[in-house]
């Protein structure tokens, strides 16, 4: 997938596989319309017990349902060692987000590029 997402879409690409982790780059909104396809992508990654990374760098527009979906999907973690983390390489405005929701706090976050 490559390109500029319509504002509907949110296109997620598989950036690196390493055994026990995946890392996934969003590029587009994660909305309300959107956060669907995220939620079965990471129901697919916890189902096979894969740490899972969240490349956010490429999300243009965060809203409240895509926020509540990342804090859930954090929140889980089972029994097959499934869990999730954040890069820290936010564009400004969902930077702020999770800064006047104070929920930085509540996420895994890892360097990288």
């Amino acid at each position: 997938m490559s390109g500029t997402p319509s504002p509907d879409r949110l296109e997620i690409e598989l950036e690196n596989r390493s055994p026990g982790e995946a890392t996934l780059r969003l590029v587009g909104e994660l909305d309300l319309v959107t956060a669907p396809s995220l939620r079965d992508e990471l129901s697919r990654h916890q189902a096979r017990g894969l740490r899972t990374v969240l490349d956010l760098s490429g999300v243009t527009f965060l809203d409240s349902t895509g926020l509540v979906l990342l804090m859930e999907a954090a929140r889980e973690h089972s029994k097959d060692g499934w869990s999730l983390a954040l890069r820290r390489n936010l564009s400004p405005s969902v930077a702020r987000l999770f800064e006047v929701t104070r929920t930085e706090g509540l996420f895994e976050w890892v360097d990288g590029a």
